[in-house]
């Protein structure tokens, strides 16, 4: 019977597309959080860390100005790298 045939194989593949889409979705999930905890939170981390160190007088002798540069270049790379990162991981069309 044709159209009983189709039928279960439109079920399957529908199945198996939303399985893909859900792989998707965790996958997209993981990268967000990732994101998340190197963009944001560790540059600001990192810069409040230098600051008190500045400040102590116990760390490198850099300027407010220098560290606004080097997190700001330091998210930059990071950012296109990211990018790049989820352009290769990307599935072909």
């Amino acid at each position: 019977n044709l159209p009983e045939f189709f039928n279960k194989r439109a079920e399957s593949l529908l199945f198996q597309y939303r399985i893909e889409k859900e792989k998707r979705t965790k996958s997209a999930e993981t990268f967000m959080d990732v994101y998340i905890s190197v963009v944001i939170a560790a540059p600001m981390i990192l810069m409040l860390l230098l600051m008190m160190m500045k400040i102590s007088g116990i760390g490198l002798a850099i300027s407010s100005a220098m560290i606004t540069l080097i997190m700001v270049l330091g998210v930059a790379m990071v950012n296109v790298l990211f990018l790049t990162f989820l352009h290769l991981k990307q599935p072909p069309a």
